[in-house]
């Protein structure tokens, strides 16, 4: 991922736990996620998930170092986005500007 043509302004207060929940993006940076892994990613793939009652269309990107998707809202759950691979999320956090350096699973990360 290209960290240097991506000129995204976030505080530095903003911690990793800020954005991701685990792997599931936080509904608050969904956007800016969004948008950096569509600009970054590989491929794109469109995946249809369901029943014989309904079904709805989701999305898998893959990313340097893992994948993101998004799925669907289905019976009363909501959408889903996700992005796995600590690597492909370091990614993400290190385009944001984020601080990595007091994180215990992302210092290993360098700008």
């Amino acid at each position: 991922m290209a960290h240097a043509k991506i000129n995204e302004q976030v505080s530095t207060k903003v911690r990793p736990s800020d954005v991701f929940n685990g792997e599931t993006v936080r509904r608050r940076y969904f956007e800016q996620v969004m948008d950096l892994v569509v600009r970054n990613a590989i491929s794109r793939k469109t995946f249809i998930s369901g029943n014989m009652i309904t079904s709805s269309e989701g999305y898998e990107w893959i990313l340097p170092g893992g994948r993101a998707c998004l799925t669907p809202a289905f019976w009363g759950q909501p959408r889903s986005f996700y992005v796995s691979g600590e690597e492909a999320r370091a990614n993400i956090l290190l385009a944001m500007k984020i601080d990595l350096s007091r994180s215990r699973s992302y210092k290993q990360y360098k700008p």
